[in-house]
């Protein structure tokens, strides 16, 4: 499954982003690494599994230098986590429903999120789903094809939320 970052302001999937990650903490300079040459590196690593427009590359790289400060934080550090949400599907009343089911949630538990109504059908196969409406929640495909009950739903929402508020001790 890719991983999913920000590229200017399009989602994009990035297959072996986390195993570069881990492949560049793992070299002995990794911790006096700027983020710029990190970026640098996680781009030359991707860019062999992965398209990159030369048009784009700087956005990739602004955003690869985030992910790099990001996953990389010092231990102790609690890192910027939230809840992102995508719900795939090419605006069907179905898929447009569970949008608004999300919304009325998260609206009914005072929970912040990022959410995103994926219709691009490129980028809904990237995460392997062929049947919509599907959620995808902090990048784990929850369920496709069909929509759960509301109940069902809030469990999830909540419980996941709850997961981002605490603090990451690896």
């Amino acid at each position: 499954m890719p991983a999913i970052i920000k590229i200017g302001k399009t989602a994009v999937g990035l297959f072996g982003l986390e195993a570069a990650v881990s492949k560049l903490k793992s070299l002995p300079e990794s911790d006096t690494m700027p983020p710029a040459e990190a970026a640098r590196k996680l781009l030359d690593i991707i860019g062999k599994k992965n398209y990159i427009p030369a048009s784009a590359r700087d956005l990739y790289l602004e955003a690869l230098a985030g992910v790099w400060m990001e996953k990389h934080a010092p231990a102790g550090r609690e890192r910027k986590r939230h809840l992102e949400i995508r719900i795939l599907g090419p605006g069907c009343e179905s898929c447009n429903r569970l949008e608004k089911t999300i919304l009325s949630i998260l609206d009914q538990k005072n929970i912040a999120a990022d959410i995103h109504h994926v219709k691009d059908l490129d980028s809904i196969w990237r995460y392997e789903v062929f049947h919509t409406p599907a959620l995808v929640i902090n990048d784990e495909v929850l369920f496709a094809g069909r929509i759960p009950s509301r109940v069902k739903l809030e469990n999830w929402i909540v419980e996941l939320a709850e997961e981002c508020s605490m603090p990451d001790h690896n």
